[in-house]
């Protein structure tokens, strides 16, 4: 049972989540009760620098994903978009393209050269931006600032470490990837409890970030070039960009780019209008509660993400069944994680909070709350239908989102935050997302698969307590099949 748990992707990415996200349970009690609310700020906005950062990846990763994926499954080359996904054949059990694999790499050194070296321009432009208000009243602010540049360094890292983890996720290595960085994750949590407790500043906290990047960058490379060469896979120092290979892909990439830039409008825009009002203690809340929630929603992304490598390859075989059921499977099992969570928290979030003698809160009233909560969920939902239909290589997001985000975003610039405008930016990011974002992702992808609406409302559940059940007895031991 040990070694099915260990070798599934799942599981063992919920392993890494939930180590990553378990410093609420250990790390984000030290933090509210050591750090200022100026600290608490810079804490809670290091996932959303990561946001920020990833945006000059402009959806380069995923679509290097996927184009892994197709070249390991044989395929002879990407399809451009829906129409030449169409007229493929369907093909399966072929031996790898091993010239596609290799141009594919070497293409992408040079792509991630430069998105690392926009990453530092972005940080020390608009990162400053966003951070200059609260950290110029902070008591400390050298060492805030000193945080924040051991940050930038930090994500130059990350982005090129984005390159190797694509690779080895389209090789559909997740959990052997996933069991490596588990223990990186905890150790360094276990770092940050130790440095909190002895009252460490933030730098301290990103020092250790900084050493979990370059152990897993290491890491990434090792295990990548070790398949390479078991594979027979000679891939050159310098190797050339391969421009045809790179307009194949770019059409995708930068569509996904524009989406991750409206879904960074949507998400983390009112964050950063927020990071600009003088009432310190609403930004510490507002900030508190977002993370919280957004933490939540990327666990519960993980049975999809974890195993989309297998989605891409069923939509390469044709494999529509197959697909249907792995993908209803998955969302039944994020969705129904995320909103059993956001309901706890929900009635017992502030209660906790109150009883651990902090001054910290979700945001309140509960209606507000719930409305947030409710967002969420949905955009989770979106997010799980056009995480499958981008298999087709055709992305048809990128003016729904830039336009969503931006009317989030300047929205949010006209009201005024300290009360009211805080629910007017809550209740425009839903309505506008509710509008169409919320269901246009579901049309593409039930159409795509020849999924009738009712059809995935009565299989969703059904697949997801199959697999439930499937995965429960699979784990006992001595199971007779």
């Amino acid at each position: 049972m040990l070694k099915k748990i260990l070798n599934s992707p799942i599981l063992m990415t919920w392993a890494r989540d939930f180590v990553r996200i378990g410093s609420p349970l250990f790390v984000v009690p030290l933090v509210l009760v050591f750090y200022s609310d100026e600290e608490q700020i810079f804490y809670f906005w290091i996932p959303m620098l990561i946001s920020m950062a990833v945006l000059t990846d402009a959806g380069i990763s995923s679509v290097l994903m996927r184009a892994t994926s197709y070249f390991h499954a044989g395929a002879e080359q990407i399809p451009k978009g829906r129409k030449e996904f169409d007229e493929a054949l369907a093909f399966e059990n072929k031996e790898p393209n091993k010239e596609g694999i290799i141009e594919l790499f070497q293409t992408s050194r040079w792509i991630y050269l430069l998105v690392s070296a926009l990453t530092v321009i972005l940080m020390l432009t608009g990162g400053v931006f966003a951070f200059k208000n609260f950290i110029t009243k902070a008591e400390d602010t050298l060492n805030l600032w000193m945080a924040f540049g051991s940050m930038v360094v930090y994500l130059a890292i990350f982005m090129i470490n984005m390159r190797w983890n694509s690779f080895i996720r389209g090789l559909d290595f997740v959990a052997e990837v996933a069991r490596f960085t588990t223990i990186v994750t905890a150790v360094r949590i276990i770092f940050w409890i130790a440095l909190l407790s002895l009252k460490f500043k933030p730098l301290a906290l990103t020092l250790v970030l900084l050493g979990e990047v370059i152990t897993l960058h290491f890491y990434y490379r090792t295990f990548l070039l070790k398949w390479f060469k078991k594979n027979n896979i000679h891939i050159l120092k310098a190797g050339r960009f391969n421009k045809q290979l790179f307009m194949t892909i770019w059409p995708a990439a930068w569509r996904m780019g524009g989406i991750q830039l409206g879904n960074y409008l949507v998400e983390r825009g009112n964050n950063i209008l927020i990071l600009q009002i003088q009432d310190i203690a609403m930004m510490a809340n507002f900030t508190f509660t977002t993370w919280i929630l957004k933490t939540i929603s990327t666990f519960s992304l993980t049975p999809v993400y974890a195993r989309l490598p297998v989605l891409f390859k069923f939509a390469a075989e044709k494999k529509f069944n197959s697909l249907r059921k792995a993908a209803g499977s998955y969302m039944f099992v994020g969705l129904s994680m995320i909103t059993l969570t956001y309901l706890v928290l929900g009635l017992f979030g502030n209660p906790l909070l109150e009883s651990l003698n902090v001054d910290r809160r979700l945001i309140y009233p509960l209606a507000i709350f719930a409305v947030m909560a409710l967002t969420e969920i949905l955009d989770i939902h979106s997010s799980f239908h056009a995480g499958v239909y981008t298999s087709t290589n055709h992305i048809p997001f990128f003016w729904p989102t830039i336009i969503s985000g931006a009317i989030i975003f300047f929205a949010g610039l006209y009201y005024s935050l300290p009360e009211y405008g805080l629910i007017g930016i809550i209740l425009t990011r839903f309505f506008v997302q509710l509008s169409f974002n919320n269901w246009f992702a579901m049309y593409l992808n039930l159409r795509f698969l020849k999924w009738p609406l009712h059809k995935f409302i009565i299989d969703v559940p059904k697949y997801g307590f199959r697999y439930l059940y499937d995965k429960a007895f699979e784990f006992l031991p001595n199971k007779n099949k």
